[in-house]
């Protein structure tokens, strides 16, 4: 009988583990803004108490709110924006694709699925780095699960109120509620609450602000920013007290010598009137 050394005729086989690429931390950025900005109206009239009080949610709901306000570099999808949403104008000027859709009974799957495949089209073609997602529906379990298990690592930023269970099951989770006022604000005339104006003129200089030199003043103090634009031309800050009426007061006299600047408190009105 002939005896077979199985190991000296076998051929060395090498087995080659995947292994996931190592992170790079670059930051991708992902934003469903119709959803973002629906339930924005909600939070931030919660919060600063303002606008009209919608009983079936149980909250006020600030139907005069803008997000456009700072600087990102988002793929953004959303449904088609309201009139006074203004960050997709500057995401297009800044030379960025814009995707949106008309609504469609209020259902919003067009945008969760466009979304969902774009985060699944960069984590296929990019190393892996980090997927900051600004949206809080369910509909990106599935994608966000496909980014863990190729090494990426996940933000979802979004509103406390509508962050679903299974994005916080997937992700580090963090809640708009708390810096909104940096990146959002309300234009609007006379503001339920708000009775202390800062009415600002002299025409040339206002002639040339745009919205980010009126939210410096309101960065600066930490406030939440509500104004208006009056004819003249004039602008008038809306406060809640008299002590941050003064603060903005002063602070536009120190930075902006060359407007005037007046406090208005408005006559609030008596139950018999």
């Amino acid at each position: 009988m002939k005896m077979i050394d199985t190991d000296s005729t076998l051929k060395p086989f090498r087995f080659r583990a995947n292994t996931p690429k190592s992170n790079t931390g670059l930051v991708y950025v992902f934003v469903d803004n119709s959803n973002l900005f629906i339930e924005g109206k909600y939070t931030v009239g919660r919060i600063e108490r303002a606008d009209i009080f919608d009983y079936q949610r149980n909250s006020y709901q600030l139907n005069q709110l803008y997000i456009d306000h700072g600087r990102s570099d988002p793929v953004i999808v959303g449904s088609r924006p309201p009139p006074n949403d203004s960050l997709w104008d500057r995401m297009k000027n800044q030379g960025f694709s814009v995707t949106v859709y008309d609504r469609v009974a209020n259902k919003e799957k067009k945008v969760d699925m466009e979304v969902g495949n774009s985060i699944v089209d960069s984590i296929y073609i990019n190393d892996p780095g980090v997927i900051l997602l600004i949206a809080g529906d369910g509909d990106y379990y599935p994608s966000l699960t496909r980014a863990l298990d190729r090494n990426w690592k996940i933000e979802v930023w979004f509103w406390s109120s509508g962050i679903s269970g299974d994005l916080k099951k997937k992700s580090f989770v963090y809640h708009l509620d708390d810096f909104y006022r940096r990146f959002s604000y309300v234009y609007g005339q006379d503001p339920v609450g708000k009775n202390h104006i800062l009415e600002i003129t002299d025409g040339e200089t206002l002639m040339k602000w745009q919205d980010d030199e009126i939210m410096e003043c309101f960065d600066s103090l930490e406030l939440f920013g509500w104004w208006s634009r009056k004819e003249g031309p004039t602008i008038h800050l809306y406060f809640d007290n008299k002590t941050h009426s003064k603060k903005a007061k002063n602070w536009m006299e120190s930075n902006h010598p060359d407007v005037k600047v007046w406090e208005i408190e408005k006559k609030r009105k008596s139950w018999s009137e």
